[in-house]
């Protein structure tokens, strides 16, 4: 996978971006999140399971949706540890 650099606001490509700010710029990760991760893969891994049950629903495999299968192919290029990466910084930090 390429990555491509969105760089008017500093994230590796545009889906990132689009998924962060439409998401996740005001999420608290403590407020959805028990025991909220302080490890960048398991927040990123949280992140993404929230973001596809929050977008796609259930999404069933055997009829599949056109919208739901483009945005799967969407989230698949959205780099969830950038976003973890940021909240732990700017969200997890100011907590402690």
């Amino acid at each position: 996978m390429s990555h491509r650099y969105h760089h008017q606001f500093g994230w590796t490509n545009n889906e990132t971006w689009v998924t962060y700010t439409n998401l996740y710029r005001h999420f608290d990760p403590a407020e959805h999140f028990p025991g909220c991760p302080t490890n960048k893969d398991d927040l990123a891994f949280c992140l993404e399971v929230y973001a596809k049950r929050v977008v796609l629903g259930d999404f069933d495999i055997e009829k599949p949706d056109w919208p739901q299968i483009f945005l799967r192919a969407f989230f698949s290029y959205v780099n969830w540890e950038e976003i973890a990466e940021d909240m732990l910084a700017n969200h997890i930090s100011e907590e402690s």
